[in-house]
């Protein structure tokens, strides 16, 4: 039942993703900001990550950015998180769909370190 529901919350996610032009076509000022996430946890305490990002300057349209990142996640205790990640990030020129040329393309390694402290209903990270 669990990955029933889970196969259908990608498929929503993909169908928005690849919306063109909904309910507020070229609406100044409104763009959109794709991101899927997901994470398979290996064991208690290693798990991986990838994330993809798609973004626009208008609703659906006009996409000038998107990036893919991948990682290992370590968690030795419940409040620390240590991260290993690499990604690929793209910015194209403004005012098309990938119109070049290509303002900017990085790879990129980074480690990362997290701490979370719950403090009443919030989880500060």
């Amino acid at each position: 039942m669990q990955r029933m529901r889970n196969l259908l919350i990608v498929l929503l996610g993909v169908g928005v993703f690849c919306a063109k032009r909904a309910v507020a076509q070229d609406a100044p000022g409104l763009g959109s900001w794709n991101i899927l996430n997901l994470k398979y946890g290996i064991s208690k305490n290693w798990s991986l990550f990838g994330e993809a990002q798609l973004r626009s300057l208008r609703f659906y349209d006009h996409f000038h950015y998107y990036e893919y990142k991948g990682g290992v996640n370590y968690q030795p205790i419940p409040q620390l998180r240590l991260t290993l990640g690499v990604g690929d990030y793209d910015t194209y020129a403004e005012g098309g769909n990938f119109v070049t040329p290509k303002n900017n393309d990085e790879l990129r390694v980074w480690p990362q370190i997290n701490f979370t402290h719950k403090v009443g209903a919030f989880v500060l990270e």
